[in-house]
């Protein structure tokens, strides 16, 4: 007869697979519109997000391309570039010259395909890609030129996705000028802020207070000064269906950081120490186990092997998330058999594991088996040494360490066995005792790039989300 715990882990296992192998409903067709992209213009470190985030959206299945200016340095041999849309006429809202007449070029590179806007005067012709004083001239004519090149049928996008203040006012003209428009109207648009910081206003030093743009006036004709003053930036972020930031700070942390300041994350070991009532030290090394109290991450093997540990090493435990009520009371357990020793938290609590993932010096995740797994990524992000089973995707993203190369990102057992990871919890004690050998496995994690498939799924999220709003 079958257990019915066995049975229900079952299910949680089942619920897992789906919920980690999610794909979304539909594949989409998403148009990138930015004024750089790698390999053809890279000034700033946006073109290399354009570039991999597309690719990598297009491994998923979905119809994502580029739209961005044909700059006079682009070898259109060397990318055999091909005319798609000759005499595009854009309008211009000027009553002496209606129309700038464009063309429209593409090429495909990397299975990602890339249209050309070609304008001599205002693109061809410059020597750079910034710093021109009609550059808001430049990008309105890149911004309302993509709209009118969409208005061909060559390739109408679900979401037209915008990057930074010079191409944020696409969705001010999708929801004014062209909102009636059949082919446009029902476009959904997501405008993603790399840097707030230039929001597209030139010469502020003598704006007058009458030049305040609140955003809801139109935009300005591509000759008018006014155009100069306007904000670009305010405007993708008013108009646009959804907004976000490419590089978010993360304020549920006591104090950020990066690979080369990885000291800053004592602050938030103490701070994690004193919210689980735990004594703050930061020369005790603290573990933690962040996501489902689960059968196949391997938790019970997990509370068993820290029952050891505990009793023989200076060390602390912390623990967050929810599950199988009898891990949770497995974990109740080892608490009260160690006290001042180990903090849990047994119910999902987002802002608690981000804290976790800042303040733990290792992360213990020995699944009896793993798909993929994300916690490790999280973990290594933030300068949390994983300590993982040889499994799935753990294998394929944890490298061990190896003390003498200085290589690798974790530590890595193989048998699913109590005996195994005591081996590795206990050379990662070793390890964090020789603090210039810590620090290196840690900026080790933290350069780990695994950051292009993890954004396209947090991406396709996302412009679910950007569907449903803009249908409401």
């Amino acid at each position: 007869m079958e257990h019915p715990l066995k049975k229900k882990n079952i299910i949680n296992v089942l619920e897992s697979l789906i919920a980690e192998s999610h794909q979304p409903d539909q594949k989409l067709k998403i148009l990138f519109v930015a004024v750089e992209a790698s390999p053809y213009a890279s000034v700033g470190g946006f073109a290399s997000v354009v570039a991999f985030l597309t690719k990598e959206l297009k491994k998923r299945g979905h119809d994502v391309r580029i739209f961005m200016p044909k700059f006079g340095f682009l070898d259109e041999e060397k990318y055999k570039t091909k005319m798609v849309c000759e005499g595009l006429k854009v309008p211009t809202d000027d009553e002496d010259k209606e129309f700038l007449v464009c063309n429209v070029k593409t090429t495909t590179v990397g299975d990602v395909q890339t249209y050309f806007l070609e304008n001599q005067e205002y693109y061809e012709l410059r020597a750079n890609v910034y710093s021109y004083s009609d550059d808001p001239t430049r990008w309105a004519l890149l911004s309302r030129g993509c709209l009118e090149f969409i208005k061909t049928g060559d390739f109408v996008p679900n979401i037209i996705h915008c990057h930074d203040w010079h191409t944020g006012i696409v969705a001010n003209y999708l929801k004014t000028v062209y909102k009636k428009d059949p082919i446009l109207r029902d476009i959904a648009s997501v405008f993603t802020i790399h840097n707030l910081a230039i929001q597209g206003i030139q010469d502020m030093n003598n704006f007058s207070e009458m030049d305040f743009d609140d955003g809801k006036s139109p935009v300005a004709s591509l000759f008018d000064p006014t155009l100069n003053k306007q904000n670009f930036m305010k405007r993708g972020i008013i108009y646009s269906d959804v907004v976000n930031t490419v590089s978010k700070t993360d304020t549920l942390i006591e104090k950020n950081y990066d690979s080369n300041s990885t000291d800053k994350r004592v602050y938030n070991k103490l701070t994690l120490q004193k919210e689980f009532d735990l004594p703050q030290d930061e020369n005790v090394m603290l573990l933690g186990f962040v996501g489902r109290l689960d059968w196949q991450k391997g938790v019970d093997l997990m509370i068993k092997t820290l029952d050891y540990v505990l009793s023989d090493f200076d060390v602390q435990f912390v623990q967050v998330g929810g599950g199988d009520a009898g891990l949770a009371d497995m974990l109740r357990g080892l608490q009260e058999k160690h006290p001042g020793k180990v903090g849990i938290h047994t119910h999902l609590n987002f802002t608690l594991s981000r804290l976790l993932f800042a303040g733990c010096d290792a992360i213990l995740y020995p699944s009896r088996f793993e798909p993929c797994g994300i916690v490790q990524l999280e973990a290594m992000r933030y300068g949390a040494i994983p300590v993982v089973r040889d499994v799935g995707g753990l294998s394929d993203t944890v490298v061990g360490f190896n003390s003498t190369s200085g290589e690798g990102t974790g530590f890595v057992f193989k048998n699913f066995s109590e005996f195994a990871l005591l081996g590795q919890i206990v050379r990662a004690i070793e390890i964090f005792k020789n603090k210039p050998l810590w620090k290196k496995v840690q900026r080790n994690a933290m350069k780990q790039d695994f950051s292009w498939s993890y954004s396209a799924r947090e991406y396709e999220r996302l412009y679910e989300r950007t569907l449903s709003i803009q249908k409401v």
